[in-house]
Protein backbone atom coordinates (compact mmCIF):
# COMPACT_ATOMS: atom_id res chain seq x y z
CA UNK A 1 0.00 0.00 0.00
CA UNK A 2 0.93 3.67 0.08
CA UNK A 3 3.89 4.32 2.35
CA UNK A 4 4.88 0.64 2.54
CA UNK A 5 8.57 -0.29 2.65
CA UNK A 6 10.10 -3.00 0.45
CA UNK A 7 13.22 -4.75 1.74
CA UNK A 8 15.96 -6.11 -0.55
CA UNK A 9 18.80 -8.54 0.21
CA UNK A 10 21.77 -6.48 -1.01
CA UNK A 11 22.54 -3.94 -3.76
CA UNK A 12 22.11 -6.35 -6.69
CA UNK A 13 18.39 -7.05 -6.04
CA UNK A 14 17.81 -3.33 -5.44
CA UNK A 15 19.55 -2.50 -8.74
CA UNK A 16 17.42 -5.06 -10.56
CA UNK A 17 14.29 -3.48 -9.15
CA UNK A 18 15.36 0.04 -10.20
CA UNK A 19 16.17 -1.07 -13.76
CA UNK A 20 13.11 -3.19 -14.44
CA UNK A 21 10.33 -1.07 -12.88
CA UNK A 22 7.97 0.24 -15.59
CA UNK A 23 4.80 1.27 -13.75
CA UNK A 24 5.54 4.49 -11.84
CA UNK A 25 8.32 7.07 -11.30
CA UNK A 26 10.31 5.41 -14.08
CA UNK A 27 12.83 8.25 -14.62
CA UNK A 28 13.53 8.54 -10.91
CA UNK A 29 14.21 4.78 -10.70
CA UNK A 30 16.52 4.92 -13.75
CA UNK A 31 18.59 7.71 -12.21
CA UNK A 32 18.77 5.73 -8.98
CA UNK A 33 19.94 2.68 -10.94
CA UNK A 34 22.83 4.65 -12.45
CA UNK A 35 23.92 5.79 -8.99
CA UNK A 36 23.86 2.17 -7.77
CA UNK A 37 25.89 0.99 -10.79
CA UNK A 38 28.59 3.57 -10.09
CA UNK A 39 28.68 2.57 -6.46
CA UNK A 40 29.04 -1.12 -7.40
CA UNK A 41 31.86 -0.32 -9.81
CA UNK A 42 33.63 1.73 -7.13
CA UNK A 43 33.35 -1.18 -4.69
CA UNK A 44 34.62 -3.65 -7.28
CA UNK A 45 31.48 -5.80 -7.18
CA UNK A 46 30.42 -7.68 -10.33
CA UNK A 47 27.37 -6.23 -12.07
CA UNK A 48 25.97 -9.42 -13.54
CA UNK A 49 23.04 -9.39 -15.91
CA UNK A 50 19.87 -8.05 -14.36
CA UNK A 51 16.96 -10.44 -14.51
CA UNK A 52 19.09 -13.58 -14.64
CA UNK A 53 19.07 -14.10 -10.86
CA UNK A 54 22.87 -13.70 -10.46
CA UNK A 55 22.78 -11.54 -7.36
CA UNK A 56 25.65 -13.19 -5.54
CA UNK A 57 28.36 -15.82 -5.70
CA UNK A 58 28.23 -19.28 -4.21
CA UNK A 59 31.23 -20.65 -2.40
CA UNK A 60 31.62 -24.37 -1.92
CA UNK A 61 32.95 -26.00 1.25
CA UNK A 62 36.68 -26.58 1.29
CA UNK A 63 38.24 -29.83 2.45
CA UNK A 64 39.88 -28.60 5.64
CA UNK A 65 41.33 -31.71 7.31
CA UNK A 66 41.20 -30.05 10.72
CA UNK A 67 37.41 -29.88 10.35
CA UNK A 68 36.49 -32.89 8.22
CA UNK A 69 39.22 -35.24 9.43
CA UNK A 70 40.61 -33.98 12.75
CA UNK A 71 43.16 -35.70 14.99
CA UNK A 72 41.48 -37.55 17.87
CA UNK A 73 42.83 -39.23 20.99
CA UNK A 74 42.89 -43.03 20.63
CA UNK A 75 41.56 -45.09 22.27
CA UNK A 76 38.54 -42.79 22.84
CA UNK A 77 38.61 -41.19 26.29
CA UNK A 78 36.44 -38.78 28.24
CA UNK A 79 37.89 -36.51 30.90
CA UNK A 80 35.80 -36.34 34.09
CA UNK A 81 36.59 -33.33 36.28
CA UNK A 82 35.89 -32.53 39.95
CA UNK A 83 36.32 -36.12 41.19
CA UNK A 84 38.36 -35.37 44.31
CA UNK A 85 36.55 -35.56 47.65
CA UNK A 86 38.34 -34.26 50.74
CA UNK A 87 41.66 -33.98 52.58
CA UNK A 88 42.84 -36.94 54.63
CA UNK A 89 44.77 -36.89 57.90
CA UNK A 90 48.04 -36.26 56.05
CA UNK A 91 46.57 -33.18 54.33
CA UNK A 92 46.41 -34.94 50.97
CA UNK A 93 43.41 -35.13 48.69
CA UNK A 94 41.46 -38.35 48.27
CA UNK A 95 38.82 -38.86 45.61
CA UNK A 96 36.69 -41.21 43.58
CA UNK A 97 37.92 -44.76 43.00
CA UNK A 98 37.99 -46.75 39.77
CA UNK A 99 35.00 -48.94 40.62
CA UNK A 100 32.89 -45.93 41.59
CA UNK A 101 33.66 -44.25 38.27
CA UNK A 102 32.94 -47.39 36.26
CA UNK A 103 29.64 -47.98 38.03
CA UNK A 104 28.65 -44.37 37.49
CA UNK A 105 28.97 -44.65 33.69
CA UNK A 106 28.20 -48.36 33.18
CA UNK A 107 25.48 -47.53 30.63
CA UNK A 108 28.17 -46.18 28.26
CA UNK A 109 30.25 -49.39 27.99
CA UNK A 110 33.33 -47.93 29.69
CA UNK A 111 36.33 -50.28 29.55
CA UNK A 112 38.43 -48.86 32.39
CA UNK A 113 38.95 -45.78 34.57
CA UNK A 114 42.06 -43.94 35.73
CA UNK A 115 42.70 -41.00 38.06
CA UNK A 116 45.40 -38.34 38.08
CA UNK A 117 47.53 -38.03 41.22
CA UNK A 118 50.16 -35.48 42.18
CA UNK A 119 52.23 -34.40 45.18
CA UNK A 120 49.06 -33.29 46.94
CA UNK A 121 47.19 -36.53 46.26
CA UNK A 122 44.12 -36.85 44.05
CA UNK A 123 44.07 -34.01 41.50
CA UNK A 124 40.31 -34.17 40.87
CA UNK A 125 40.88 -35.19 37.24
CA UNK A 126 39.83 -38.65 36.02
CA UNK A 127 39.57 -40.39 32.67
CA UNK A 128 37.26 -43.14 31.45
CA UNK A 129 38.60 -45.21 28.56
CA UNK A 130 36.39 -46.78 25.87
CA UNK A 131 36.93 -49.60 23.38
CA UNK A 132 39.31 -48.75 20.53
CA UNK A 133 36.59 -49.20 17.91
CA UNK A 134 33.95 -47.07 16.16
CA UNK A 135 31.42 -48.29 18.72
CA UNK A 136 33.70 -47.15 21.56
CA UNK A 137 34.08 -43.73 19.93
CA UNK A 138 30.30 -43.38 19.61
CA UNK A 139 29.87 -44.36 23.28
CA UNK A 140 32.38 -41.66 24.26
CA UNK A 141 30.52 -39.10 22.16
CA UNK A 142 27.24 -40.11 23.79
CA UNK A 143 28.75 -39.52 27.23
CA UNK A 144 30.19 -36.17 26.18
CA UNK A 145 26.80 -35.16 24.75
CA UNK A 146 25.13 -36.15 28.01
CA UNK A 147 27.50 -33.85 29.90
CA UNK A 148 27.06 -31.06 27.37
CA UNK A 149 23.25 -31.30 27.37
CA UNK A 150 23.38 -31.11 31.17
CA UNK A 151 25.50 -27.93 30.92
CA UNK A 152 28.49 -29.74 32.34
CA UNK A 153 30.75 -29.84 29.30
CA UNK A 154 34.18 -28.33 28.63
CA UNK A 155 32.91 -24.75 28.26
CA UNK A 156 31.08 -25.03 31.55
CA UNK A 157 34.17 -26.41 33.30
CA UNK A 158 36.35 -23.61 31.92
CA UNK A 159 33.84 -21.01 33.17
CA UNK A 160 35.24 -19.31 36.33
CA UNK A 161 31.72 -19.19 37.76
CA UNK A 162 31.07 -22.93 37.45
CA UNK A 163 29.18 -24.80 40.16
CA UNK A 164 31.44 -27.14 42.17
CA UNK A 165 28.93 -28.40 44.75
CA UNK A 166 25.24 -29.18 44.71
CA UNK A 167 23.19 -27.58 47.50
CA UNK A 168 23.36 -30.90 49.39
CA UNK A 169 27.16 -30.91 49.36
CA UNK A 170 27.72 -33.45 46.57
CA UNK A 171 30.30 -32.52 43.96
CA UNK A 172 29.15 -31.71 40.42
CA UNK A 173 30.97 -33.77 37.78
CA UNK A 174 31.98 -32.27 34.41
CA UNK A 175 33.06 -34.22 31.33
CA UNK A 176 34.30 -33.82 27.76
CA UNK A 177 36.23 -35.69 25.06
CA UNK A 178 39.95 -35.85 25.82
CA UNK A 179 42.41 -33.89 23.68
CA UNK A 180 46.19 -34.21 23.40
CA UNK A 181 46.58 -31.30 25.81
CA UNK A 182 44.28 -33.02 28.32
CA UNK A 183 46.32 -36.22 28.13
CA UNK A 184 49.60 -34.38 28.72
CA UNK A 185 48.10 -32.68 31.77
CA UNK A 186 46.74 -36.00 33.06
CA UNK A 187 50.09 -37.79 32.71
CA UNK A 188 52.09 -34.92 34.22
CA UNK A 189 52.77 -36.64 37.57
CA UNK A 190 52.13 -40.25 36.50
CA UNK A 191 55.77 -41.37 36.19
CA UNK A 192 56.08 -44.84 34.68
CA UNK A 193 52.36 -45.51 35.05
CA UNK A 194 51.36 -43.00 32.36
CA UNK A 195 48.17 -43.69 30.50
CA UNK A 196 49.05 -44.83 26.96
CA UNK A 197 47.41 -43.00 24.07
CA UNK A 198 48.03 -41.83 20.54
CA UNK A 199 46.61 -39.44 17.96
CA UNK A 200 44.75 -40.81 14.96
CA UNK A 201 42.73 -39.27 12.18
CA UNK A 202 38.94 -39.52 12.53
CA UNK A 203 38.56 -41.14 9.09
CA UNK A 204 41.21 -43.76 9.84
CA UNK A 205 39.94 -44.69 13.29
CA UNK A 206 36.15 -44.36 12.92
CA UNK A 207 34.76 -43.51 9.47
CA UNK A 208 36.69 -46.04 7.37
CA UNK A 209 36.05 -49.04 9.73
CA UNK A 210 32.32 -48.22 9.71
CA UNK A 211 32.36 -48.00 5.91
CA UNK A 212 34.15 -51.36 5.75
CA UNK A 213 31.47 -52.97 7.89
CA UNK A 214 28.83 -51.72 5.44
CA UNK A 215 30.78 -53.15 2.50
CA UNK A 216 31.03 -56.54 4.21
CA UNK A 217 27.26 -56.61 4.48
CA UNK A 218 27.08 -56.52 0.68
CA UNK A 219 28.66 -59.98 0.61
CA UNK A 220 25.37 -61.34 1.86
CA UNK A 221 23.82 -60.56 -1.55
CA UNK A 222 26.44 -62.78 -3.19
CA UNK A 223 25.55 -65.55 -0.78
CA UNK A 224 21.87 -65.17 -1.62
CA UNK A 225 22.55 -65.46 -5.36
CA UNK A 226 24.68 -68.56 -4.80
CA UNK A 227 21.92 -70.25 -2.79
CA UNK A 228 19.40 -69.34 -5.51
CA UNK A 229 21.54 -71.02 -8.18
CA UNK A 230 21.74 -74.15 -6.04
CA UNK A 231 17.97 -74.18 -5.79
CA UNK A 232 17.56 -73.83 -9.58
CA UNK A 233 19.75 -76.89 -10.19
CA UNK A 234 17.96 -79.12 -7.65
CA UNK A 235 16.19 -82.06 -9.34
CA UNK A 236 12.55 -82.89 -8.80
CA UNK A 237 11.94 -85.37 -6.02
CA UNK A 238 11.54 -88.94 -7.14
CA UNK A 239 8.09 -90.46 -6.71
CA UNK A 240 9.13 -93.07 -4.17
CA UNK A 241 9.12 -92.92 -0.41
CA UNK A 242 12.84 -93.65 -0.02
CA UNK A 243 13.94 -90.86 -2.40
CA UNK A 244 11.45 -88.43 -0.89
CA UNK A 245 12.81 -89.06 2.59
CA UNK A 246 16.47 -88.76 1.46
CA UNK A 247 15.98 -85.54 -0.50
CA UNK A 248 13.85 -84.14 2.28
CA UNK A 249 16.81 -84.46 4.63
CA UNK A 250 19.09 -82.76 2.09
CA UNK A 251 16.69 -79.87 1.66
CA UNK A 252 16.28 -79.53 5.42
CA UNK A 253 20.06 -79.25 5.72
CA UNK A 254 20.16 -76.54 3.03
CA UNK A 255 17.41 -74.61 4.77
CA UNK A 256 19.25 -74.92 8.07
CA UNK A 257 22.42 -73.56 6.43
CA UNK A 258 20.47 -70.56 5.15
CA UNK A 259 18.94 -70.02 8.56
CA UNK A 260 22.31 -70.32 10.25
CA UNK A 261 23.93 -67.84 7.86
CA UNK A 262 21.05 -65.44 8.29
CA UNK A 263 21.38 -65.79 12.06
CA UNK A 264 25.13 -65.11 11.91
CA UNK A 265 24.57 -62.06 9.70
CA UNK A 266 21.88 -60.84 12.06
CA UNK A 267 24.27 -61.15 15.00
CA UNK A 268 26.93 -59.19 13.08
CA UNK A 269 24.41 -56.48 12.24
CA UNK A 270 23.35 -56.39 15.86
CA UNK A 271 26.93 -55.80 16.98
CA UNK A 272 27.17 -52.86 14.57
CA UNK A 273 24.04 -51.27 15.92
CA UNK A 274 24.59 -51.90 19.62
CA UNK A 275 25.96 -48.42 20.23
CA UNK A 276 22.85 -46.89 18.60
CA UNK A 277 20.05 -48.91 20.14
CA UNK A 278 20.88 -49.48 23.81
CA UNK A 279 17.86 -47.52 24.96
CA UNK A 280 15.51 -49.55 22.77
CA UNK A 281 16.89 -53.05 23.15
CA UNK A 282 14.22 -54.40 25.48
CA UNK A 283 11.33 -52.99 23.44
CA UNK A 284 12.80 -54.31 20.18
CA UNK A 285 13.28 -57.76 21.74
CA UNK A 286 9.61 -57.74 22.70
CA UNK A 287 8.67 -57.17 19.06
CA UNK A 288 11.10 -59.82 17.83
CA UNK A 289 9.91 -62.46 20.30
CA UNK A 290 6.35 -62.18 19.00
CA UNK A 291 7.32 -62.94 15.39
CA UNK A 292 9.77 -65.62 16.58
CA UNK A 293 6.94 -67.46 18.32
CA UNK A 294 4.82 -67.26 15.18
CA UNK A 295 7.70 -68.48 13.03
CA UNK A 296 8.38 -71.37 15.41
CA UNK A 297 4.70 -72.30 15.25
CA UNK A 298 4.86 -72.24 11.44
CA UNK A 299 7.96 -74.48 11.44
CA UNK A 300 6.28 -76.90 13.82
CA UNK A 301 3.27 -77.11 11.50
CA UNK A 302 5.60 -77.66 8.53
CA UNK A 303 7.39 -80.53 10.29
CA UNK A 304 4.07 -82.10 11.32
CA UNK A 305 2.69 -81.74 7.79
CA UNK A 306 5.79 -83.33 6.21
CA UNK A 307 5.69 -86.23 8.70
CA UNK A 308 2.04 -86.87 7.92
CA UNK A 309 2.76 -86.96 4.17
CA UNK A 310 5.68 -89.38 4.64
CA UNK A 311 3.59 -91.67 6.82
CA UNK A 312 0.84 -91.58 4.23
CA UNK A 313 3.33 -92.47 1.49
CA UNK A 314 4.60 -95.40 3.57
CA UNK A 315 1.09 -96.70 4.03
CA UNK A 316 0.38 -96.41 0.31
CA UNK A 317 3.65 -98.10 -0.65
CA UNK A 318 2.85 -100.97 1.69
CA UNK A 319 -0.58 -101.28 0.17
CA UNK A 320 0.88 -101.16 -3.33
CA UNK A 321 3.38 -103.88 -2.39
CA UNK A 322 0.56 -106.10 -1.10
CA UNK A 323 -1.31 -105.75 -4.39
CA UNK A 324 1.85 -106.42 -6.42
CA UNK A 325 2.46 -109.76 -4.62
CA UNK A 326 -0.56 -111.18 -6.45
CA UNK A 327 0.78 -112.32 -9.81
CA UNK A 328 -2.69 -112.85 -11.29
CA UNK A 329 -4.02 -109.31 -10.96
CA UNK A 330 -7.56 -108.70 -12.11
CA UNK A 331 -8.76 -105.52 -13.79
CA UNK A 332 -10.10 -104.00 -10.60
CA UNK A 333 -6.85 -104.71 -8.77
CA UNK A 334 -4.86 -103.08 -11.58
CA UNK A 335 -7.04 -100.01 -11.24
CA UNK A 336 -6.58 -100.02 -7.50
CA UNK A 337 -2.78 -100.29 -7.87
CA UNK A 338 -2.72 -97.43 -10.39
CA UNK A 339 -4.81 -95.30 -8.04
CA UNK A 340 -2.41 -96.02 -5.14
CA UNK A 341 0.61 -95.13 -7.29
CA UNK A 342 -1.10 -91.93 -8.39
CA UNK A 343 -1.74 -90.94 -4.78
CA UNK A 344 1.92 -91.70 -3.88
CA UNK A 345 2.97 -89.31 -6.66
CA UNK A 346 0.52 -86.68 -5.38
CA UNK A 347 1.81 -86.99 -1.80
CA UNK A 348 5.37 -86.60 -3.13
CA UNK A 349 4.40 -83.43 -4.94
CA UNK A 350 2.85 -82.07 -1.75
CA UNK A 351 6.12 -82.68 0.11
CA UNK A 352 8.02 -80.91 -2.69
CA UNK A 353 5.62 -77.95 -2.41
CA UNK A 354 6.26 -77.75 1.34
CA UNK A 355 10.02 -77.73 0.86
CA UNK A 356 9.87 -75.17 -1.97
CA UNK A 357 7.68 -72.86 0.14
CA UNK A 358 10.09 -73.20 3.08
CA UNK A 359 13.01 -72.26 0.83
CA UNK A 360 11.13 -69.30 -0.64
CA UNK A 361 10.16 -68.14 2.82
CA UNK A 362 13.71 -68.27 4.14
CA UNK A 363 15.06 -66.46 1.04
CA UNK A 364 12.42 -63.74 1.18
CA UNK A 365 12.86 -63.31 4.90
CA UNK A 366 16.63 -63.01 4.52
CA UNK A 367 16.23 -60.35 1.81
CA UNK A 368 13.60 -58.52 3.83
CA UNK A 369 15.73 -58.43 6.99
CA UNK A 370 18.89 -57.34 5.15
CA UNK A 371 17.14 -54.56 3.22
CA UNK A 372 15.56 -53.40 6.42
CA UNK A 373 18.92 -53.37 8.20
CA UNK A 374 20.52 -51.26 5.45
CA UNK A 375 17.76 -48.66 5.56
CA UNK A 376 17.87 -48.53 9.32
CA UNK A 377 21.67 -48.10 9.55
CA UNK A 378 21.54 -45.10 7.20
CA UNK A 379 18.77 -43.47 9.20
CA UNK A 380 19.58 -44.26 12.83
CA UNK A 381 22.90 -42.42 12.90
CA UNK A 382 21.08 -39.10 13.35
CA UNK A 383 17.63 -40.02 14.67
CA UNK A 384 17.69 -42.65 17.38
CA UNK A 385 14.01 -42.36 18.12
CA UNK A 386 13.07 -43.67 14.67
CA UNK A 387 14.74 -47.01 15.44
CA UNK A 388 11.67 -48.37 17.18
CA UNK A 389 9.48 -47.48 14.19
CA UNK A 390 11.83 -49.36 11.87
CA UNK A 391 11.60 -52.45 14.08
CA UNK A 392 7.82 -52.19 14.19
CA UNK A 393 7.79 -51.94 10.40
CA UNK A 394 10.05 -54.99 10.12
CA UNK A 395 7.93 -57.06 12.49
CA UNK A 396 4.80 -56.03 10.63
CA UNK A 397 6.29 -57.09 7.30
CA UNK A 398 7.56 -60.36 8.81
CA UNK A 399 4.10 -60.99 10.25
CA UNK A 400 2.54 -60.36 6.84
CA UNK A 401 5.06 -62.72 5.25
CA UNK A 402 4.31 -65.38 7.87
CA UNK A 403 0.59 -64.88 7.32
CA UNK A 404 1.05 -65.25 3.56
CA UNK A 405 2.86 -68.59 3.89
CA UNK A 406 0.55 -69.73 6.67
CA UNK A 407 -2.41 -69.27 4.31
CA UNK A 408 -0.58 -71.20 1.59
CA UNK A 409 0.15 -73.99 4.07
CA UNK A 410 -3.49 -74.11 5.18
CA UNK A 411 -4.59 -74.23 1.52
CA UNK A 412 -2.20 -77.11 0.83
CA UNK A 413 -3.49 -78.87 3.90
CA UNK A 414 -7.03 -78.59 2.53
CA UNK A 415 -5.89 -79.99 -0.83
CA UNK A 416 -4.40 -83.04 0.87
Amino acid sequence: GVGAIDWYRGLQPLLAHAKTLRSKRVKLHQKFAKVLELDLIRRGAGMGSVGEGMFGKWKALKGDDEITNPWIVWPPMVVVQNTKLELDEQEKWIGMGNRELLDLFKDYNVMKARHAYGPQGHRGMSIVVFADSPAGYMDAQRLEKHFKDSRRGRENWDNPGKIIFHPGGNRVLYGFMATAEDMEIFNKHSGKSKLKWSLRRLHEAVIEPMRKMDEENLQLNWLKRKVQKQKEHTKTLEKTVSLVARKLRLRDEEIEVIRQRALEQHEENQREMDFLEQAYKERINQLSSNSARQEEELRRKEDLYKQERIQRCQQLEKKCAEISTNKNLEGQQWQQKAKVEEEIAWQSELVEMVIKDAEDYESHKEKLVQNHHTRKMNFMREQYEIALKFEEELEKEKTELLEKYRKQRDAQGNLS
